[in-house]
């Protein structure tokens, strides 16, 4: 029983009554749409544009860190850290990079590496070596100083 008036005879959907359906179509299908299968290639593009947009996002946050602090160090640990630094002296101005680590083969010396990126004159990079421990015991390798 149709309690509408004037809905009698007229297609249920009316995309089917408008020629936006094939005839015969009422828009409903029988069975579900089967979803495509997403390739990895595409997986990982998404993953890197989602990676690469919060590293533009952080960006901000790490350069007023640097700005505020005049540094910003990566690792607790005093012999394994990373520091990036500004370099703020009278005709000297830019970026230096310091990396810490352990020796492999000796854990009580420290190979310290600083490399410069000048926007005002002009820094050379440097790399040293340093053991920890009593002067003359012996353990420090070549080219490493005891202090």
């Amino acid at each position: 029983m149709n309690h509408r008036a004037g809905t009698a005879g007229r297609p249920r959907f009316p995309a089917a009554g408008l020629g936006c359906l094939p005839p015969g179509k009422t828009g409903m299908s029988e069975s579900p749409p089967t979803r495509q299968p997403t390739s990895i290639g595409r997986r990982l593009g998404c993953a890197a544009g989602i990676a690469l947009w919060l590293f533009f996002m952080i960006l901000p946050i790490f350069f007023f860190q640097l700005i505020f602090n005049g540094q910003v160090e990566f690792g607790d640990d005093p012999q394994n850290q990373t520091r990036i630094f500004l370099l703020q002296e009278s005709g000297q101005e830019g970026l230096g990079l310091q990396w810490t680590r352990q020796r492999r083969e000796n854990p009580l010396c420290l190979d310290t590496a600083v490399y410069y990126l000048m926007f005002a004159g002009s820094a050379e990079n440097s790399r040293s070596c340093t053991c920890l421990g009593e002067p003359g015991a012996g353990g420090a390798p070549a080219g490493c100083s005891v202090p």
